[in-house]
């Protein structure tokens, strides 16, 4: 368990160094002050969350939710115009609902980060929230990317062993599980769709 949240607490050094040096361009070449002080702010935040998070193995779903959309914003600043996203969840869940911490944020730079990679097409990443059972979870995180190949194979392999290692802390092999697969349109990979089944808790 703490091996586990040590790694948790790593926060991505690349991530983080790029998201500063996107926040120090927004400062040297946009007078809108409002805007520098937002994505300061998320970025502030982000960091709070990621160190609080990985000590924590559940958290309210409204916290990731808040931690998601922190990481997304900041991605959309690095990389203007290159896609959206969405998140759906069901605002009772919001309330009563806490899932596993720091689960998709891989899945979600992967697509970003390697799906993304010259697309001819403005990336979406569609994120959803949704109890499956009384006691397992369902999240899913969906893109428009290149899908899986040759060259974003090795980098989700990475974002799989950590889901599955993060999985199997509840010591129930086969309930909960993660799976990949590409979505095809005219025979053609047009994105990747993670699913995850894992379990939660009621506040």
């Amino acid at each position: 368990m703490n091996a586990q949240r040590l790694r948790r607490a790593q926060m991505n050094p690349h991530f983080f160094f790029n998201a500063l040096t996107s926040i120090q361009s927004l400062i040297l070449d946009s007078n809108d002050k409002q805007k520098q002080l937002t994505y300061i702010g998320r970025f502030a935040s982000l960091m709070r969350q990621t160190l609080e998070q990985s000590f924590q193995d559940f958290i309210p779903l409204e916290a990731e939710i808040e931690s998601l959309d922190n990481y997304l914003n900041l991605q959309q600043l690095r990389y203007e115009d290159l896609f959206d996203y969405k998140i759906d969840y069901d605002p009772l869940d919001i309330e009563e609902v806490e899932v596993p911490s720091q689960l998709v944020q891989s899945l979600i730079e992967n697509s970003i980060e390697h799906g993304f990679k010259n697309l001819d097409r403005k990336g979406f990443i569609h994120i959803r929230f949704k109890r499956q059972t009384d006691d397992t979870f369902r999240i899913e995180v969906e893109d428009n990317g290149k899908g899986l190949n040759a060259s974003t194979s090795p980098h989700l392999s990475r974002s799989q062993q950590i889901i599955q290692d993060r999985l199997r802390l509840f010591k129930q092999p086969g309930r909960y599980f993660f799976n990949l697969e590409n979505l095809n349109e005219k025979g053609q990979a047009s994105g990747v769709k993670a699913t995850i089944f894992a379990p939660y808790q009621l506040t």
